[in-house]
């Protein structure tokens, strides 16, 4: 799942509280496509050995760009 919570900076003019959204929007997608493009298999095969700190080093390291 993925989700944000957006609040536009109130002190800033409209036009520019609205790359807030925008902002989020490219957030956003990038997350769903890194999401997409986690290897569904290992997660299970981790998910099956109980062993969530490999999954956890996993997912972390597919979303920092890491090894």
């Amino acid at each position: 799942m993925i989700g944000l919570d957006v609040k536009a900076v109130r002190t800033q003019p409209a036009e520019i509280a609205a790359k807030r959204l925008s902002n989020s929007m490219r957030v956003f997608l990038r997350l769903l496509a890194l999401s997409r493009s986690l290897d569904r298999e290992a997660v299970g095969e981790l998910i099956a050995a109980r062993d969530y700190d490999e999954l956890d080093w996993l997912i972390v390291s597919h979303l920092t760009g890491g090894e």
